[in-house]
């Protein structure tokens, strides 16, 4: 869906589901120019999301160019802050209370790795209630809540969101092959998935 403009984006949102599909994918964060999706202006599409039970996907890299670093360790970081880019967009709508506005709306984050939502859980809980007298908005339930049970993120190979289910629940991590990107599974994927379970 296009990211310029929320009234575009809700237009294009109807449109394809009179297609017929019933997926629908925004970049991870709109363009710089315009407001977060934390802002009230794209409540519409999440309501959207809500109503047609349909997940918003996310898929990492998809908002800023993906070279940022040049030089040794270029082709690991340009990668990696993929990933951040994800963790900070999705977190940011935890605490300003898009899960909050909209209790039904799920986000499926894909090419980010799952590893990230025990940590990212633990970290947003610890500083919303050490700093809870700053926090703004007031949520109804703790950020981990919001983001163990409305985000979904996406894993190819990564132990370490399985070894912590019992902090994520298993409802917020998917497994995805990736194909036929590097960082994908094939053509070893049952080799993986036995390591893996």
């Amino acid at each position: 869906l296009p990211a310029y403009d929320p009234r575009t984006t809700l237009d294009e949102f109807m449109r394809v589901l009179s297609l017929g599909y019933r997926s629908v994918m925004l970049p991870i964060n709109p363009p710089d120019d315009m407001p977060r999706y934390s802002d009230h202006i794209w409540d519409p599409i999440w309501s959207m999301c809500e109503e047609t039970n349909i997940p918003m996907t996310m898929h990492s890299g998809t908002s800023k160019p993906p070279v940022r670093y040049h030089g040794d360790g270029a082709a690991c970081m340009n990668h990696y802050t993929h990933g951040l880019d994800a963790q900070e967009a999705l977190s940011l709508m935890v605490v300003t209370g898009v899960f909050d506005r909209h209790p039904a709306l799920k986000v499926i984050n894909t090419e980010a790795g799952a590893d990230w939502l025990a940590w990212s859980g633990e970290r947003l809980d610890e500083i919303y209630k050490t700093h809870n007298f700053y926090v703004q908005p007031k949520l109804s339930r703790l950020p981990s809540e919001y983001l163990y049970s409305q985000v979904i993120a996406t894993t190819h190979r990564e132990r370490a969101c399985f070894e912590t289910l019992d902090i994520t629940g298993s409802e917020c991590v998917i497994w995805s092959d990736d194909y036929p990107h590097a960082e994908g599974t094939y053509p070893h994927t049952k080799q993986i998935l036995g390591d893996l379970f």
